[in-house]
């Protein structure tokens, strides 16, 4: 349930009581719940009810702050409804524990390699999404393109409800992604993520790339990863050791890569469970790792489900290829 749907199942709660392949390791330089009565409460439920229903800028449940952000937004605002932000890495910059981000409908153009440290805490995530109803469109320009590469100690962060589309084709031998994990990155979901490559792409480019040192707690839910038919080695790639630790990868939707997920790490505790893959040659490859679930799966138009090099550490059941 996302934030809105949580704040109208409140106020509607409020209100029914009222009625009773090998890569260069990542870096800077090369990334890759009975009123009797109307009450006060119950009428504050009703009018936030209507606001809710005509646009109105909706109050985020968290901690921290609510800013926004606009294709006719400026980085100098003050990141208000009215006032919003413009960019998406500026805003990054300026965002607390705790603090809520909505991003208006549109689309917004990047380009280049784009890392951030951003960070909540387990008590105050931090969320950046779509505004509800509306959906903003990133598009990436030349090569690379990689929208954003969590790094450092960046924490506790939920991405939802964005579309992030890639950029041209780079050297192999470089490779790319449009979100990385590097570094000490650590709780960090996608959830309802529509993300894009193209035909052009080069066998060392990917959507998520999960790559070396001490990433932990990533999870990618309820999202779409097309590859739009490139050669990709992983449109979700694992690689680099030592590597990561409980990664849940469950209820999305993969299609149109050569391979949809490659684990080539001594990655521990990667589930990846009731997904759906299409059109890809092999929907799983496992090279290598330190504890892998494959189970409740299902295929179409799938050329091989799971492709071991090796079975070592490989638990696979359950699936329908």
């Amino acid at each position: 349930m996302d934030v809105a749907e949580s704040q109208r199942s409140a106020l509607r709660s409020t209100v029914i009581r009222f009625h009773v392949s090998p890569l260069q390791r990542p870096s800077r330089a090369n990334p890759h719940g009975t009123a009797l009565h109307v009450s006060a409460t119950a009428l504050v439920a009703a009018a936030a009810l209507l606001l809710l229903a005509l646009g109105a800028p909706i109050p985020a449940a968290a901690s921290g702050s609510v800013h926004y952000m606009s294709t006719t937004g400026s980085d100098t605002a003050a990141g208000t409804g009215a006032h919003p932000w413009h960019s998406l890495y500026a805003s990054l910059r300026k965002l607390h524990a705790g603090d809520t981000l909505y991003i208006r409908g549109g689309t917004y153009g990047f380009s280049g390699v784009n890392w951030t440290a951003v960070a909540g805490t387990s008590t105050r995530p931090i969320l950046i999404a779509n505004y509800p109803g509306e959906s903003p469109v990133f598009v990436g320009s030349g090569a690379p393109a990689d929208w954003l590469y969590f790094d450092g100690n960046a924490a506790w962060v939920t991405l939802r409800g964005l579309t992030v589309k890639g950029g041209g084709a780079v050297a192999t031998s470089k490779g790319s992604s449009l979100i990385g994990f590097t570094g000490n990155a650590n709780h960090i979901t996608l959830d309802h993520m529509r993300l894009y490559g193209d035909r052009s792409w080069s066998l060392d480019q990917h959507l998520v790339y999960v790559a070396a040192n001490s990433v932990d707690n990533i999870t990618i839910k309820y999202s779409l990863l097309d590859g739009g038919g490139c050669m990709c080695s992983g449109a979700l790639t694992f690689y680099h050791d030592p590597n990561v630790s409980r990664i849940t990868v469950t209820r999305n939707t993969f299609r149109n890569a050569d391979q949809a997920i490659v684990l080539w790490a001594r990655a521990s505790g990667v589930r990846i469970t009731r997904n759906t893959f299409s059109h890809t040659r092999i929907a799983v490859r496992h090279h290598n790792s330190l504890g892998t679930v494959v189970s409740g799966n299902r295929g179409y138009f799938v050329s091989i489900g799971v492709y071991a090099d090796s079975r070592l550490h490989l638990s696979v059941s359950g699936n329908s290829w």
